[in-house]
């Protein structure tokens, strides 16, 4: 029995060893297993065999799905990039709106204001031709007035007048 447990121990010292030695290598096998000693003890080969060759396809089941869950980590990122280029689509879309209702806007008040300029001229001109109509017609109440002081007769005075408002009219 003591036989029996040194040489188990020596088989779990070597197979340490040798783990480590293996650790240290640049070329690990990838089918390197690791045995429970007591299965080495305890199991003919063919049970061994089985038992690695389970292990084998837990691990490439394993593996397969960790790059499963790879490809959808990607997935997920490549959506979240779509997710996230759409976002800044929209934004753009959303300050090109806002963009042209100012360009509107500022449109619409510079049509006002030609407007109210427009406006505001005929307003000026109306006033002014009121005033050469008023100021005209004071020269000829003014004229009128100082005809009757003097005297003059209404047929002279038509005359008069419109030799006045000839002259005030025509530039030499």
């Amino acid at each position: 029995m003591f036989s029996i447990f040194c040489f188990t121990c020596l088989g779990i010292y070597i197979d340490q060893g040798l783990f480590q030695a293996c650790q240290s290598d640049a070329d690990v096998d990838e089918d390197f297993s690791f045995l429970q000693p007591l299965d080495l003890i305890t199991k003919d080969v063919n049970e061994l065999r089985q038992i690695i060759k389970e292990k084998k396809k837990n691990l490439r089941k394993d593996g397969e799905k960790e790059k499963d869950k790879e490809k959808e980590k990607d997935k997920d990122k490549d959506k979240d990039k779509d997710k996230d280029k759409e976002k800044d689509k929209e934004f753009e879309r959303e300050h090109e709106r806002e963009r042209a209702r100012v360009r509107e806007k500022e449109r619409h008040e510079r049509e006002k204001e030609n407007e109210k300029d427009r406006e505001r001229l005929e307003r000026e001109k109306e006033r002014d031709k009121q005033h050469e109509d008023n100021t005209d017609s004071r020269m000829i109440t003014d004229t009128e007035d100082k005809h009757e002081e003097n005297g003059i007769s209404e047929g002279n005075f038509t005359s008069v007048l419109l030799f006045i408002y000839f002259m005030s009219h025509c530039h030499f």
